[in-house]
């Protein structure tokens, strides 16, 4: 364990400690409150609110707090309340700092004025409050009782939590998340008392993760009590500091160390729920292992009955505080942590040593740990630094901080004399014994040191490769730190305090690219320059590496130079509350050393910096050329692609829709597939029947949430099923009820649902018909569920989601641009010619997708209704209908097996499970005749959707080398690829998969010819279309050369499958791969991006980049 030392810069003179403690002897004179019979009673030693000097000799003060000296029967809590921990120092007559007190806790929003100043150490990152005093003035009035009652208003302005319990009404009170918690009691505390077991903090929904907080008591409010009667007083507290970050030199100070923790505690993300729960135990409960509870000196604990919220379920009977810590998605000022005005610098470790006969000298005047160093050498002289305040001193865990000017350093030497420092942390074994205490470092000081600095630009911009660590050490450190590294080198960066992960990325605030990077009127590298890698961060938030995904491309015998850039401005880092960097390093040139063995590996990264930042960039004449075509959207501003967002909708297939109102109503409705004997029944809801376009992406990849009938007539009556499952699928067949004008009937009559159940899936391996409700659930059909939709429609919900709560939805992919089966047989295609003569169109020499061609943005929903016999069944619940045609019961819309009422009187159940054709029913009206297990029927409804999938895809790039412009690799090998921010980083619930594709070869097919009747001279593509422009591909990445439809007159586009990516050769085939190790090999790669939302917080993620990598 180590010893921290009191936070100061220049201790309290002894002349005013030596005033103080006489003013203390006399209150002891006077009030007969240090030993004795001070204390037996159960009022305070001395007068709340008056200041107190430490009676151990110190030289420091408390504030006294309210307190019965320790005696009190019942122990209770005052108070919780949050606040920024600082060390508080005063000035002397000279101006100089005056160390007062340390680890206060003052409001969060106390800033800087004539009477404070609030200030960080940016090598440490311990902030301090000087109040502007002169503390030597001891004069009544004068400025030492100034200070104090300005210190004391300081520590007024903490924020209170609201007494709050889980669950209970009210507004939780929102805690910065690095902040410190001040728990305040009304006695005194026996500090052995004190500790994790005793003060539980507890994190989550509900709060039931312990979270690892530094406590401690606070010794900078309380009194004095003598407990054991030895006439010595001592300061005793009455307040408990839960601090919940820890930070380098903290971790060192605990035994065994904690954890360093630099952003404190995890983000809420609700402001209605709590996330964070103090439990203060009242009774011991050894059988849990509550052996031991917070007591005041005389031994009492806190009584639960009689402070407020407490939770009597716990064996150990807590006392309670709820709160939520603040969040970044919940609206919270400075991301949910603590006020913060000062930007973050760049911090830099440089190596040195104190040389032998140079050991550090005791500071005369000055108090322990206080000491002057007569000289330090640096390794080098590049990077020597002059000392000057603030900067640390590092040698394994001791620290010491700079608290004077040095003579300019000359580079020549590398020399730093005569400069004064103070110890901050050293081990606790010098206190022990044949320890000296602090004076142990003049005996063990010679040797090496790590000199830290904050980055100031008009001192180190010359010396900026000194900030950086790059590792393993190059061959050309210290004299040259960037200078000979090797392939396999890492870069890492320091800063003054802890850093948003999130804003620290490889590709936008931290790159290493393969050129310098760009002015501010220059143009952006191509994506190819940058180095793929990624960003790790040190647990306290201050550090950060890049780490490249695959060793430095290098020829052996060259010296190649790579650019490591920190970024500054709206896309550089940011610290926790979002202030900018202040001033970055010019960008760093590292040198690859030529012995190093040749690595051949090339990267492309999309930065998303706007949609067309890939060589060749669209210009007038050519329009934009996206590298990214499909459903995401693209924000310029903060230079990222998103989802689209989760929207949910009503879609109506009812006759206020074209081709519905088109068709022949059948008032009187039927039976299936309500039947108390079961049915099994399919029909089909096209995306013209809502009113869709066929190649508009808005409504692709849209999920079913809910669905709906409509009852024939407007009335539903009571009825229960008690088994009753629903099953969805693409459908492989499309009809089309287009009537031929020279026969009257269907031209299309096969284009519907065949027999066979099973025939009717596009896909069965690829696209499975997927259960969205289970049978089990069943079917309460209740009238008083009964909608009417905004044009009137009456619509009935099926049970899909009806009952379940958000999170145990499910949801059902329609026009799912993944599903690559081909249907449509036996129709005109897609669209479907009926659409046409609806909407008085001019009908196309071909349709977009020919028959038994189409893609499952053309494919209807089918919707399969499995519903169980079930003898307490009604089943007199009509379906409203329309007809397709008049003249046919075809194409068939609908497919089913419903049981009944036989001619013969016999009763004729149907089991789902059972039926693989359609076998039709039996007909009441007719006395039970059979009738026919196919027909017209289209069935009235409306289906909820919910916006949950998007889908993009790229062009076809090619596997860049570096090494030879323009070439590319005959044989790569693709590393996984890297995303900003990562998978861990998406909001919750969210998440985006990558799928690949792979081809050995891209060219310009020779049938891009257009033809020879189209006018003027359209141009002829030389380079293949798919490598340059998103523009050219459809929703599911495919190319199709629809130029000559645009050119030319009777030209239509034409997606038949044969015609898909001519020009193209694939390594496999047209199916997406989820693992990019099957194309290795490929010349030519290709990446979908699949983004899912959250659809109960409608959330979705987000990519500001994303990288691949690969090696020859």
């Amino acid at each position: 364990m180590n010893r921290l030392l009191f936070d100061l810069r220049r201790p309290l003179p002894l002349t005013i400690a030596a005033l103080l403690q006489a003013s203390f002897a006399l209150a002891c004179l006077t009030l007969a409150g240090c030993g004795g019979d001070a204390g037996s009673g159960l009022i305070s030693a001395n007068a709340p609110g008056s200041v107190v000097s430490d009676p151990a000799g110190s030289g420091l003060s408390f504030i006294v707090d309210y307190n019965q000296s320790g005696n009190a029967s019942n122990l209770r809590l005052a108070r919780v309340s949050w606040g920024r921990k600082v060390s508080v120092f005063g000035l002397d007559a000279e101006g100089l700092r005056v160390a007062m007190n340390t680890d206060f806790v003052i409001g969060g929003a106390l800033t800087s004025d004539s009477n404070y100043l609030l200030e960080t150490n940016p090598v440490t990152s311990e902030e301090a409050l000087i109040i502007m005093r002169d503390v030597t003035d001891l004069a009544t009035g004068g400025g030492y009782d100034q200070f104090y009652t300005l210190l004391r208003s300081a520590g007024e302005t903490i924020s209170f939590i609201t007494p709050l319990a889980p669950g209970q009404a009210g507004v939780y009170s929102q805690v910065p998340r690095n902040s410190t918690l001040s728990v305040q009691f009304d006695d005194l505390l026996d500090v052995s008392t004190i500790s994790h077991e005793t003060l539980r903090l507890m994190v989550g929904v509900p709060s039931s993760i312990p979270f690892e907080a530094r406590i401690f008591a606070d010794s900078n409010y309380g009194d004095l009590a003598d407990p054991n009667g030895d006439g010595i007083a001592s300061l005793y507290s009455t307040r408990v500091l839960i601090d919940f970050t820890v930070s380098e030199i903290e971790s060192f100070a605990t035994d065994p160390p904690m954890a360093i923790n630099g952003v404190g505690l995890p983000q809420s993300v609700d402001v209605n729920q709590t996330n964070v729960l103090l439990r203060i135990p009242s009774v011991e409960a050894g059988l849990v292992g509550q052996n031991t509870i917070l007591r005041n000196l005389s031994g009492h604990s806190l009584d639960a009955a009689n402070n407020g919220q407490a939770d009597f379920s716990s064996p150990t009977q807590d006392v309670i505080r709820a709160m939520r810590s603040g969040g970044s998605n919940t609206g919270d000022q400075y991301n949910g942590f603590m006020p913060d005005f000062t930007p973050p610098v760049v911090v830099g470790a440089s190596p040195a040593r104190i040389p032998i006969g140079f050991s550090p000298q005791p500071l005369i005047d000055g108090a322990p740990g206080e000491f002057t160093v007569p000289r330090l050498v640096f390794d080098s002289g590049t990077c020597a630094q002059t000392p000057r305040p603030g900067d640390v001193l590092v040698q394994g865990t001791v620290y010491a901080e700079v608290t004077s000017f040095a003579a300019p350093v000359d580079p020549g030497d590398g020399i730093a004399e005569n400069f004064t420092v103070r110890l901050l942390l050293y081990p606790e074994a010098w206190d022990g014994p044949g320890g000296a205490g602090p004076a142990t470092w003049v005996s063990t000081a010679i040797g090496p040191v790590s000199y830290r600095a904050a980055y100031d630009p008009q001192s180190d911009a010359a010396k900026a490769p000194c900030f950086v660590q790059i590792l393993p050490q190059p061959a050309g450190f210290p004299a040259f730190p960037a200078e000979g590294i090797y392939t396999d080198s890492t870069a890492a960066l320091r800063f003054s305090e802890p850093m948003d992960p999130a804003s620290m990325t490889a590709f936008d605030s931290l790159t290493l690219t393969r050129q310098p990077a760009p002015g501010p009127l220059d143009p952006p590298l191509p994506s190819s320059s940058y180095v793929v890698g990624s960003v790790s961060q040190t647990l306290d938030l201050r550090a950060f590496t890049f780490r490249p995904d695959l060793s430095l491309a290098h020829t052996l015998g060259e010296t190649e130079s790579y650019f490591l850039t920190v970024v500054t401005g709206e896309t550089g880092p940011t610290d926790l509350a979002g202030n900018p960097l202040l001033e970055g390093l010019p960008s760093i040139e590292m040198k690859v050393g030529s012995t190093n063995p040749g690595v051949a590996n090339g990267g492309r990264v999309s930065r998303f910096t706007s949609p067309d930042e890939e060589p060749p960039v669209g210009d007038v004449d050519t329009g934009l050329l996206p590298e990214y075509g499909g459903q995401h959207l693209f924000d310029i501003q903060k230079q990222l692609i998103r989802p689209r967002p989760t929207v949910r909708f009503i879609g109506l297939a009812d006759q206020s829709q074209p081709l519905a109102a088109a068709m022949t109503p059948f008032p009187q409705g039927v039976q299936t597939p309500l039947s108390r004997f079961g049915s099994r029944m399919m029909t089909v809801y096209r995306y013209v029947d809502f009113a869709f376009a066929l190649t508009d992406n808005t409504n692709h990849n849209l999920d079913v949430e809910g669905i709906y009938w409509s009852p024939a007539g407007g009335q539903v009556l009571s009825d229960n099923y008690e088994h009753f499952e629903l099953v969805m699928a693409h459908c492989k067949f499309t009809p089309d009820e287009y009537i031929d004008p020279g026969s009257l009937f269907p031209q299309y009559q096969n284009s519907g649902l065949r027999h066979q159940f099973a025939n009717n899936y596009v896909n069965q391996s690829e696209d499975p018909p997927t259960v969205v409700h289970p049978r089990q659930l069943g079917y309460n059909v209740l009238p008083g569920a009964l909608q009417v939709a905004s044009n009137g429609t009456k619509l009935m919900p099926y049970p899909l989601n009806r009952d379940l709560p958000p999170e145990e939805h499910v949801y059902w992919t329609w026009r799912d641009s993944s599903v690559l089966a081909r249907g449509g047989n036996s129709s005109n295609g897609v669209p479907p010619r009926q659409e046409y003569v609806v909407l008085n169109l001019p009908t196309p020499g071909n349709p977009y997708y020919p028959a038994g061609h189409v893609g499952s943005i053309g494919l209807p929903l089918l919707f399969e209704v499995r519903c169980f016999p079930d003898d307490g069944a009604v089943g007199a619940n009509p379906f409203d209908i329309v007809l397709g045609a008049n003249s046919s019961s075809r194409p068939y819309f609908r497919a089913f097996s419903t049981g009944g009422t036989n001619q013969q009187g016999n009763q004729i159940p149907r089991n789902p499970d059972t039926e693989t054709f359609a076998n039709g029913g039996f007909n009441p009206g007719s006395n039970g005749a059979s009738t026919y297990g196919r027909d017209n029927s289209f069935y009235i409804g409306a289906v909820d959707f919910v916006v949950r999938i998007s889908r993009s895809t790229s062009i076809w790039f090619p596997a860049t080398d570096p090494a030879a412009v323009g070439g590319t690799f005959g044989d790569p090998i693709y590393s996984d690829p890297i995303m900003e921010p990562s998978l861990a980083d998406q909001p919750s619930g969210t998440s985006i998969e990558l799928d690949f594709r792979g081809a050995v070869d891209i060219s310009v097919h020779s049938t891009f010819v257009f033809p020879t009747t189209c006018a003027g001279a359209p141009p002829n593509p030389t380079v293949h279309p798919a490598l340059e422009s998103a523009l050219t591909l459809d929703i599911y990445g495919d190319h199709y050369w629809d130029d000559p439809a645009v050119y030319c007159e009777n030209e239509w586009p034409n997606h038949n499958s044969n015609r898909m990516n001519r020009g193209i050769i694939l390594t496999d085939d047209q199916t997406w791969k989820s693992d990019i190790s099957v194309i290795n090999g490929s010349k030519y790669y290709q990446m979908r991006i699949t983004f899912i939302n959250n659809p109960i917080s409608g959330l979705g993620s987000e990519l500001s980049a994303l990288a691949l990598s690969w090696q020859e």
